[in-house]
């Protein structure tokens, strides 16, 4: 019977599971930042497309300029929000894709050493959330 459970944990699925999984969350990032371009320049086209206001008067020179700086402002505000999008989602699919391709290999290693880094990972992720959570906190206090 244990040369059974022997076999059983060293079956070459667990490998085929894990690049499986790899292979599959690396299509996901690869989609989701075309899909993040995509949307980017169309963004940037209907931007483009945009006709501007009328106005009553004829712009002068400061005016032109302001018009430019405020077109130029809206560009960047474009890019920066699907920067921070790219951001965030990157190390999140990397992250979730890790977990679910290491997940095979945890029965091999000892439940301590999956309690120690279990806690580890916990204070980390709270020392990096607690300035978060602060200004939510502070903003329904101030409401």
């Amino acid at each position: 019977m244990t040369e059974f459970i022997e076999f059983q944990r060293n079956i070459p699925g667990q490998y085929i599971y894990s690049a499986g999984v790899l292979v599959f969350f690396l299509i996901i990032l690869v989609l989701s930042l075309r899909i993040l371009r995509r949307a980017t320049e169309q963004r940037e086209r209907r931007l483009k497309k945009k006709k501007p206001i009328p106005m009553v008067t004829i712009p002068t020179g400061t005016m032109k300029t302001k018009l430019a700086s405020g077109q130029k402002s809206r560009f960047e505000s474009i890019e920066n929000q699907f920067t921070i999008t790219k951001k965030l989602l990157i190390p999140f699919i990397i992250s979730i894709g890790l977990i679910l391709a290491i997940m095979p290999f945890v029965t091999n290693v000892p439940a301590a050493y999956l309690s120690i880094f279990a806690a580890v990972l916990s204070v980390i992720i709270g020392m990096a959330t607690r300035p978060i959570l602060e200004n939510i906190f502070a903003g329904l206090v101030i409401t």
